[in-house]
């Protein structure tokens, strides 16, 4: 976070993009609940996964608690 405080200006916003594991939307014609596979698939992969993988799983709350900056927002 020293390099933001470092080049952002003041009012400045700082944008973080990744993607994150698909969600399932609309599954009517489906014999099973898709979002559960993807859930079962997920935690067989979890132990696999890196620390930055991770910190997209928390919507990166790891940086944004790092960001010393009082006016900070989501």
């Amino acid at each position: 976070m020293k390099e933001a405080e470092r080049i952002l200006k003041p009012k400045g916003c700082v944008a973080l993009y990744c993607h994150k594991v698909p969600s399932v939307l609309g599954y009517d014609n489906c014999p099973e609940d898709p979002t559960q596979i993807v859930e079962e698939m997920c935690a067989v992969l979890e132990p696999y996964e890196t620390k930055g993988y991770k910190t997209v799983w928390t919507d990166y709350q790891e940086l944004f608690d790092a960001i010393t900056f009082p006016d900070k927002e989501r």
